[in-house]
Formats: C-alpha cells, sequence, structure tokens
C-alpha cells in the first residue's frame, strides 16, 4: 500500500489540535499536592492538546519541569504504561530538566551517545516519553526535527502496511532507539515527497496506520 493513496487525508489532519483528557485521581498519589494544583487548578480533569504543549513550550521562559508533566499526562491520559516508571522520572526530574534545557538551545549533534548518556542518568526514561519532550521543544537530531516515536507506531513499520517505509521493516521497539535517525530521515523523505508536515505523517500513522489493511483481490 502507497502512503500517497491517503494524501489529502494526511494533509487535513488536524495534527496540534489533538488532545487527551486526564483526571486528577490518576495522579494524585503520584505528583506532589502543588503539582497538582498547577496542573488541575480545581478542576477534576485536564484536556491537553498538542498546541498547548507547544505554546508552554515557547514561552521565554519556559518551565520544563511543567511541559514533562504536560507531556506524560498528554501521552498517557490514563497513566497506564508509564506508572511502573514515572516516580523514577519524578526523582531525576532535575537531571531531565537540565538535560532539555541544553538540548533546547544546541539540539543534538550525536544521537546515539546522547540518548545513551539520558538513558543511564534518567532510569525508566524510554524512547516512547523521551521523543515527545524532544518533539514538543522542537529539537533537531542531526538535522532532522525530532519525532514521536512510541510503539503504536513501530506496530505499523512492524507490519509492513505502507511499501514507502520499507527501510524501517526491521525496526522492534527494542532497538528503535537505534534507529531514530533513520525513522527520523525516512518519515521527512515521505513528508516533503507528499507535499505535507512529518508531524502529519506521525499522526497518521499512529491514529490509523494500523487499523488499514490491503485489499486482496
Amino acid at each position: 500500500m502507497k502512503l500517497a493513496t491517503y494524501t489529502d487525508l494526511i494533509k487535513a489532519l488536524p495534527v496540534r489540535s489533538q488532545a487527551f483528557r486526564s483526571k486528577r485521581e490518576t495522579w494524585e498519589k503520584m505528583l506532589k499536592p502543588d503539582e497538582i494544583e498547577e496542573i488541575f487548578g480545581g478542576k477534576t480533569e485536564v484536556f491537553i492538546s498538542r498546541h498547548d504543549i507547544f505554546a508552554e513550550a515557547a514561552k521565554t521562559n519556559p518551565d520544563l519541569k511543567k511541559i514533562v508533566y504536560l507531556t506524560i499526562l498528554w501521552g498517557y491520559p490514563t497513566g497506564r504504561n508509564i506508572r511502573v516508571h514515572f516516580s523514577s522520572i519524578v526523582d531525576q526530574m532535575l537531571k531531565l530538566t537540565q538535560i532539555l534545557g541544553q538540548v533546547r538551545e544546541c539540539d543534538i549533534s550525536d544521537w546515539n551517545d546522547h540518548f545513551s548518556s539520558a538513558d543511564n542518568r534518567i532510569p525508566g526514561l524510554g524512547l516512547s516519553t523521551y521523543s515527545k519532550l524532544l518533539y514538543f521543544l522542537d529539537v533537531k537530531v542531526g538535522s532532522y526535527d525530532a519525532l514521536i516515536l512510541d510503539r503504536q507506531v513501530v506496530k505499523v513499520f512492524q507490519g509492513k502496511v505502507f511499501d514507502d517505509f520499507s527501510e524501517l521493516a526491521h525496526l522492534k521497539y527494542e532497538n528503535a532507539p537505534q534507529y531514530y535517525v533513520c525513522y527520523l530521515r525516512e518519515m521527512g523523505r515521505v513528508a516533503r515527497l507528499l507535499d505535507v508536515r512529518n508531524e502529519n505523517v506521525e499522526m497518521f500513522l499512529f491514529t490509523l496506520g494500523s487499523q488499514l489493511k490491503v485489499n486482496e483481490r
């Protein structure tokens, strides 16, 4: 199947409006009262969009800690798949925000060295979460714009749904960090061919990629 079949749909996706609801009760036992208040205020739930996080990151002096929390609540609204690692990330928050502050200013030239160092210092910080943070902070990895790469997107490549991504057919979540730059390169290449934004391709793969089947004749 060719991704070009869905070019108009991919181009029209309201990427920055994609939002998820997260309930206060999910996070009350994992965050301090003042942190809960900063994120939820008096509300029982928040509705966080990609735009909201980009807007927070675009501030002159962004609160990187708040961006981490907003990103996690957006990416894991029910707490599932992050709960077991969340306390470790919170415990290492100062180191994490220092790393994010550095890459926000200088980008990432050597991805393999950088991710190995970040991963070693922040136990539990996997590529799914870290790539979200890099994406929302508009970080470049080499000459490529950072994009989210999580299990859902990896599953699309494993399923060989689209011929456009034959270079990524060998991808597994376990080896994804090793091939992250290759992923960014291929996503950029396909986006240019279709004349769409690369984040639109990522959202399309995440939302619909694993739900499409080639019609058999």
